[in-house]
């Protein structure tokens, strides 16, 4: 994974994998920031256990039966890697995934 499309096509895949096969809805939205954008992908699933919120990001880390774990963290180095950043919050309905790109600036 070397493009950042790649970080919300992950982000995507474990919103619907987590909120289950049936009935669950994702909610993405964009939006810019400061100098940077901001991506936010909500679910209404079961939301993250008491402290999930720091471990979801180490690697190896998964709830899941078939996976490494790994996705999650390729995504928090990848952004780290750009200036950017990632967390994760317990929302009134599931759970939350905000992600902070610095636009980048042209060379004059």
């Amino acid at each position: 994974m070397n493009d950042l499309s790649d970080q919300w096509g992950v982000a995507h895949i474990v919103a619907i994998e987590t909120n289950g096969a049936g009935g669950g809805k994702i909610n993405i939205t964009i939006s810019t920031h400061d100098n940077g954008i901001q991506v936010s992908v909500e679910d209404n699933g079961t939301g993250l256990t008491n402290g999930e919120e720091k471990c979801v990001f180490d690697s190896f880390y998964t709830t899941q039966e078939e996976g490494l774990g790994l996705g999650i963290a390729i995504c928090k180095t990848t952004l780290e890697g750009i200036g950017g950043h990632i967390k994760a919050e317990n929302t009134p309905t599931g759970a939350r995934f905000i992600t902070s790109i610095p636009m980048s600036r042209q060379a004059s």
